[in-house]
């Protein structure tokens, strides 16, 4: 067996733990915040301005598989840096939610 193919053994055991993770993170803020989502997800459907958001899941998924070779060699890791995002994504939520204002939580849903 090679270096490189050894490598890719390695990260695909990796990327089959951290996937699930991963998704089931974005699942539960979703859930979590289940009527922003329905309101962003709305206004997607319904108003012709936004209607181009509902092309980008897929065409990140296109471009995903596009380069699944190249990010397979990736090795996952963590980023400290993340949870200053999520702390700002949180803090934006709560101030659009004192001040009831959707744009701020909206946006804030798609900093999570």
């Amino acid at each position: 067996m090679t270096a490189l193919a050894a490598r890719f053994d390695s990260n695909a055991s990796l990327w089959n733990a951290t996937l699930p993770l991963l998704g089931g993170t974005m699942l539960v803020i979703l859930a979590l915040f289940w009527r922003d989502s329905a309101q962003i997800f709305d206004i997607w459907w319904n108003i012709s301005t936004y209607s181009h958001c509902l092309l980008l899941p897929p065409i990140i998924v296109w471009l995903v598989w596009q380069r699944k070779t190249e990010l397979a060699a990736l090795t996952p890791a963590a980023w400290w840096p993340g949870l200053l995002w999520g702390a700002a994504g949180a803090a934006i939520w709560l101030g659009g939610a004192m001040l009831d204002i959707n744009f701020a939580r909206h946006l804030a849903l798609l900093i999570l």
